[in-house]
């Protein structure tokens, strides 16, 4: 089934991306244009969940992040 297999995909993702994000937090510190790119990416996948406002919520940390650092 094609739903059964997307959802698959997007649950991995999520949890690829979730721990690349705790990984990029590790090495560069929350407040960095590469945790920003995962921030972004994450809340994408939230989206695709349709959890909006997880999906804000990163999205509005991320641009803090490029805001202040670029």
């Amino acid at each position: 089934n094609d739903e059964a297999l997307l959802a698959r995909s997007v649950r991995e993702a999520e949890a690829f991306l979730a721990e690349a994000l705790r990984a990029r937090e590790r090495l560069f510190g929350p407040d960095h244009p590469a945790v920003a790119e995962t921030l972004r990416n994450l809340a994408d996948v939230y989206w695709e969940e349709s959890r909006y406002d997880e999906a804000n919520t990163l999205r509005e940390r991320a641009d803090r992040i490029n805001k202040e650092t670029l």
